[in-house]
């Protein structure tokens, strides 16, 4: 049975959770070329490697969406969490660029599983004729930290160090 309300508890967290993870995904991004050029890269190659995440997400777009079906969808989003994780601390303690390369990987995958989940969550948190908004409202969420994100990241990695930005993420 569906909740009476768009503002519950479910949702709420729901909203909140998806400003996270899209803050942490779009505080790395703007420092990952730098990074890779840090660490040795040619300016392309760190390029590549800030739309890896991007291109890997478009890509299992498809799985994630099937494995969503197959899922359930909080231990969806808990697989999601863990991918993020593993990829902001993995991309903190990485050497080279190949070792970025696969954390970008891994963090697309997780980007995939983390929209499936909670948009799916989502559906079944809020009334059906308020699933509109609660759609307009998670789209906030993320747009709000696309817009912040990279500042932070910017700001953050000046303070902190790319390594401390990475671990901030995650």
């Amino acid at each position: 049975m569906r909740p009476a309300k768009l503002w519950n508890k479910r949702f709420v967290q729901l909203v909140l959770i998806e400003s996270l993870f899209q803050f942490g995904a779009y505080l790395t991004n703007p420092i990952v070329s730098g990074y890779a050029v840090a660490l040795g890269s040619t300016l392309a190659v760190g390029g590549i490697l800030a739309g890896l995440s991007a291109s890997m997400a478009l890509a299992a777009r498809p799985l994630t969406g099937w494995l969503a079906d197959r899922i359930a969808k909080k231990s969806f989003l808990v697989i999601a969490a863990v991918l993020f994780c593993i990829s902001a601390f993995g991309c903190a303690f990485s050497t080279s660029a190949v070792l970025i390369g696969v954390f970008r990987i891994i963090a697309g995958f997780a980007f995939a599983f983390r929209s499936a989940a909670v948009i799916a969550l989502v559906s079944l948190s809020v009334p059906t004729d308020r699933l509109g908004t609660a759609v307009g409202w998670t789209g906030i969420a993320q747009t709000v930290s696309c817009a912040l994100g990279p500042v932070a990241g910017a700001m953050l990695m000046g303070v902190a160090s790319y390594w401390g930005s990475f671990v901030a993420a995650g």
